[in-house]
C-alpha cells in the first residue's frame, strides 16, 4: 500500500485488469504479465543456470581429484572418512566366507619404518571381486592403497576400499621381505 492514499504499489496490480495482484508473476484473473522488470526474470534464469554450472564444474573436480599420499602416522581422528592413499608391504592377508560366499577381506599393511600397521578391508562386492579376480596380494608383496580412513571404537585406524581398482600389486613379494615378515609375526607371537 501506498503511505500516501492507500492505494497498492503500481507493481502489485495488474496492468490489464487493474485488480490486485501482490508478488505473482502472471494475474491469476486475466494471466497477463504483472510489471515487473524484465530484468528480474531474466535474473532468476541466470542464477539457475549459473548454479548449475557450478555443480557441473564441482563433479568434475571431484572426479579428476586423486587421493593424498599420508603415512599411517599421519592418520587422526579428524581424517575420518577421508579419502588418503598408502604403500607399504604386505604383513598379512585374512579372508572371510560366509557359506562359502566371500564377504570379508582384511590385509595388514606395514609402512617402511612405522611401528603400526595398518589394516585394509574390503567388504561384501569388493571383496569377491577381489578374490574372483585374484588380485589378493600375498605376503611381501609390495602395495599401493586408495581407502577411506575409518577409526574403530578401540581407536584403531583402518582403511577401507570401495574398489577392487583401489588396491595396486607394486611389487611381488622379494625373499627378504617375506623372510622379515614371517620373523616378526613369529616375534609378535612369542611375546617380549
Amino acid at each position: 500500500m501506498s503511505a500516501t492514499d492507500g492505494s497498492p504499489p503500481a507493481e502489485a496490480v495488474c496492468p490489464s485488469c487493474g485488480r490486485f495482484v501482490g508478488p505473482a508473476d502472471t494475474c491469476p484473473y486475466c494471466g497477463a504479465d504483472s510489471v515487473r522488470a524484465p530484468l528480474f526474470h531474466t535474473f532468476r534464469y541466470v542464477a539457475v543456470a549459473l548454479a548449475l554450472v557450478g555443480l557441473a564444474f564441482l563433479y568434475a573436480m571431484a572426479r579428476q581429484s586423486r587421493p593424498h599420499p599420508v603415512r599411517g602416522a599421519e592418520l587422526t581422528p579428524p581424517m575420518h572418512c577421508a579419502r588418503v592413499r598408502m604403500e607399504g608391504v604386505v604383513t598379512g592377508v585374512a579372508v572371510g566366507k560366509s557359506g562359502g560366499v566371500t564377504n570379508y577381506l582384511a590385509i595388514t599393511v606395514e609402512e617402511e619404518g612405522e611401528e603400526k600397521p595398518i589394516q585394509v578391508r574390503a567388504y561384501r562386492d569388493t571383496a569377491r571381486r577381489l578374490v574372483q579376480g585374484g588380485a589378493i596380494p600375498t605376503i611381501g608383496s609390495r602395495v599401493q592403497v586408495d581407502g577411506e580412513v575409518r577409526f574403530g571404537a578401540d581407536r584403531r585406524v583402518y582403511l577401507v576400499l570401495h574398489s577392487p581398482e583401489d588396491l595396486r600389486v607394486l611389487a611381488p613379494p622379494s625373499m627378504d621381505s617375506a623372510q622379515k615378515s614371517r620373523n616378526k609375526r613369529s616375534r609378535r607371537n612369542r611375546g617380549p
